[in-house]
């Protein structure tokens, strides 16, 4: 008898989806057709046609979920082949790497792509990429994924909450974008699970920066490069003109272990410093970033880009979205082995506050030495970290049967222990223990 009721409430529940989704498509195409081609207002972009079409994907697979013959039978089903939305190709579904979401990412569980299944790839800008990601583990039995991906600070990564069953096949990933020196209480917990990593750091399995720097010309070589960039600031001296502001620094976090912000203090006892935020006097229209940023490229010479901890390669978006602006960026970060254009930006680790003021002036009196930062966007273009093919590399490694069996064997040595945390203090950089997570 319950299950007969239990059987009626789902048929009912099902019903009422499926309508949802036919309601939905029906205002869509009437809204589209009626009122959006008719009054030649703007059409949709691919990406949203593409959004939207992941959503009513979405809306289909949770119908078929509660299907209630499907819930009677208590199957879990598998698509026999994988469609190629872009080529109308079909993969057979047994042929395809998958890969699993274990924990979600934020709250999210898309890990940033914006799309699961074969559409990842679509989206990542690797369509043939023969791999299937999902974060259904009941699609099938957890030892047969081929990847796992983990993100350390998920609430629910822990030892307790891991698979019980794993495969020799299997590759245990785990996935991170933030400071070593903000670590996961659990990581000490998990030596000899890990097999790679995808993070910033350069040594990881599966690189994902923050940005890159990608050339497209040839550039000059030794001395020539140095005649080259001398030259581009005598020729570029406009660069500078209408430039009535000196250095700015857009931070809503003040109080940080590294303590950048002391840093700031005794830099602003010799220059000035905008500061924008909640750590300032200054505002800008946070809604509309893009406000933010011409303040900054319109009217000053310098932008301080101070990571919220010194951690090796931990390099944000805060130096890569100033790149391309007409202004130096100031760092304050472990980008020593960065793969960064000569000359392109001034490294605050290398100065003391007053040391730093001093330099940032002698540049302020020069508009040919201001100019000279800027000659590398002739020759190299800034690839943003959400244009970076990362889960392409993931899917190239699965499907490389040379690629050798790797496993870490203390993921908190190679993590943090290796991130070689510094912070600022007494006037020099010096080293420092890993702290409690915090927000940029």
């Amino acid at each position: 008898m319950n299950t007969r009721i239990n059987l009626l409430i789902a048929g009912v529940a099902y019903k009422k989806r499926l309508f949802l989704i036919i309601l939905t498509l029906v205002l869509f195409s009437w809204t589209y057709f009626s009122v959006i081609k008719k009054r030649n207002l703007p059409t949709l972009s691919n990406s949203q046609l593409l959004d939207f079409k992941s959503m009513i994907q979405d809306m289909w697979q949770d119908v078929v979920s509660r299907n209630p013959k499907q819930l009677a039978n208590s199957n879990t089903s598998q698509p026999s082949v994988s469609i190629n939305v872009m080529t109308g190709n079909e993969v057979p579904f047994d042929q395809l790497k998958k890969i699993l979401f274990y924990t979600d990412c934020y709250g999210g569980w898309d890990y940033f792509i914006g799309a699961t299944g074969r559409e990842a790839f679509i989206v990542l800008g690797c369509p043939d990429a023969p791999c299937y990601v999902t974060s259904n583990r009941s699609l099938m039995p957890l030892d047969q994924f081929d990847a796992l991906v983990f993100h350390p600070r998920a609430n629910s990564f822990a030892m307790a909450n891991m698979p019980k069953i794993r495969s020799p096949h299997q590759r245990y990933i785990m996935w991170i974008i933030e400071s070593g020196c903000y670590p996961s209480h659990a990581l000490p917990k998990f030596d000899n699970f890990f097999n790679w990593t995808m993070s910033y750091r350069l040594d990881s399995d599966i690189l994902q920066p923050y940005g890159t720097f990608k050339e497209i010309r040839p550039l000059p070589q030794k001395a020539a490069l140095d005649s080259y960039i001398a030259q581009f600031g005598r020729d570029h001296t406009f660069l500078a003109k209408n430039k009535t502001k000196l250095a700015a620094w857009f931070v809503s976090n003040c109080n940080t272990a590294v303590n950048r912000e002391g840093y700031v203090e005794e830099l602003k006892k010799y220059i000035s410093v905008d500061i924008y935020g909640r750590c300032g006097h200054l505002k800008c229209q946070q809604k509309q970033p893009d406000n933010c940023l011409n303040i900054v490229d319109n009217d000053y010479k310098f932008y301080l880009a101070f990571e919220n901890s010194l951690s090796l390669d931990y390099v944000t978006e805060k130096m890569f979205k100033v790149m391309d602006k007409n202004v130096i960026p100031v760092t304050l970060a472990s980008n020593q082995r960065l793969p960064l254009p000569k000359h392109s930006i001034i490294d605050a680790t290398k100065f003391s506050p007053q040391d730093l003021a001093s330099h940032l002036k002698e540049i302020d009196t020069n508009d040919a030495l201001y100019a000279e930062y800027h000659w590398w966007k002739s020759f190299y273009r800034i690839e943003k970290g959400n244009k970076v093919n990362n889960f392409c590399q993931l899917c190239q490694k699965l499907n490389d049967p040379k690629d050798p069996p790797k496993t870490y064997q203390s993921m908190q040595k190679w993590w943090v222990n290796d991130a070689n945390c510094s912070k600022w203090s007494q006037n020099r950089i010096i080293k420092a223990s890993p702290w409690p997570m915090s927000n940029g």
